[in-house]
């Protein structure tokens, strides 16, 4: 198997995740026994997202996949649900909390960052001409209490994005982000 070992996350105290070019998801104990494991239709090729998106106290499991679908589990491998974007996602996901909705964030090699509520219903997204490969980062910026997502393209740009999918910058870097 091919594992992707500099992409793995940590659930609770003792379990590593780990993705791999076949779209496996295994989940491994701190003991090196599997726990369990998830199959996709793609490669996964980014470290998956590990946090409680509903707020129940209760950590979900974020990955996105080269099959196009933004997959959700629950810590114990079962599918809560899937998002379906517009191209492969080489992009990790990120998450946020703002006033304006909460929402995770990844972007395609089709050039979408969406925004997907904690229910998997799209929030909103916004377009370029370029893939999105790189994870965004979510947070407070510009000297206000509001959240915004940044993130790179391969159109050599860094984009700034407010929490509700409006552009409010961008900087040239001459080469692919």
């Amino acid at each position: 198997l091919a594992l992707m070992a500099r992409r793995f996350a940590v659930l609770g105290e003792r379990v590593f995740l780990v993705g791999t070019e076949q779209g496996i998801l295994f989940a491994i104990g701190d003991d090196g026994k599997l726990r369990w494991q998830f199959k996709t239709k793609g490669p996964i090729r980014t470290t998956p997202l590990v946090v409680d998106i509903n707020n129940n106290g209760d950590e979900e499991i974020c990955i996105t996949c080269m099959d196009k679908f933004l997959y959700v589990l629950s810590a114990k491998g079962q599918l809560i649900w899937t998002f379906q974007a517009d191209a492969p996602i080489e992009s990790g996901a990120a998450y946020y909390k703002s006033v304006n909705g909460n929402g995770i964030v990844f972007g395609t090699n089709g050039g979408t960052l969406y925004s997907v509520t904690p229910e998997g219903k799209e929030h909103w997204k916004f377009h370029i001409k370029a893939p999105i490969t790189g994870t965004p980062a979510c947070g407070k910026l510009l000297g206000t209490s509001d959240v915004y997502i940044v993130f790179g393209s391969h159109d050599s740009k860094l984009y700034v994005v407010s929490d509700r999918g409006n552009e409010e910058w961008q900087f040239a870097t001459r080469d692919k982000v």
